[in-house]
């Protein structure tokens, strides 16, 4: 699916303390906390969604000037799970300094086997970040959620996030 900003197809609907966010031309929906801030998605690059964490409905800078966020990604992808993850260990995907995979869990997202991985690098010689990406690969298309820079505290709510991710069939 080759994807430009005005092919979207997306609607947030009202469930209790939360939206539901749906993107039909990518076939995804979740819930998401009704204080994050919807951000500027890249849908040329996969980005369906992203949104700012914010628990005041307010933008942050705890972290010098970069937004604490969560990104969903969708692209085509022939690898299994398994390739993507050793790939994306052995660095392909992350060309920063001080790139370093902290910890590999299998998983499930949207009740399809899948990999969380929590990595680091540096953004500069005083600040080091951490992320998470967890994936899964469904029919020749990769599904991703990424969350950084981690916030501990924050990590209960992002997975419950995750926890409610779903694909379906998407829109033609």
């Amino acid at each position: 699916r080759m994807l430009n900003s005005l092919s979207l197809d997306y609607r947030h609907q009202e469930q209790g303390d939360r939206w539901v966010y749906e993107n039909r031309t990518y076939g995804i929906r979740f819930a998401y906390p009704k204080s994050w801030l919807q951000a500027a998605a890249n849908p040329d690059q996969g980005m369906a969604a992203r949104f700012f964490v914010s628990e005041d409905g307010l933008p942050s800078n705890r972290w010098r000037g970069s937004q604490e966020n969560l990104g969903v990604g969708v692209l085509r992808d022939s690898r299994t799970p398994e390739m993507f993850k050793q790939q994306f260990m052995e660095g392909r995907f992350i060309r920063a300094k001080g790139f370093r995979v902290e910890d590999v869990q299998e998983t499930v997202l949207a009740g399809h086997p899948g990999y969380r991985i929590v990595f680091a690098y540096d953004e500069s010689e005083a600040v080091r970040i951490r992320e998470i990406i967890v994936f899964t690969i469904v029919d020749g298309m990769r599904y991703s959620l990424y969350y950084f820079p981690i916030h501990e505290e924050r990590l209960p709510v992002i997975q419950q996030v995750i926890d409610s991710f779903e694909i379906f069939e998407p829109a033609s």
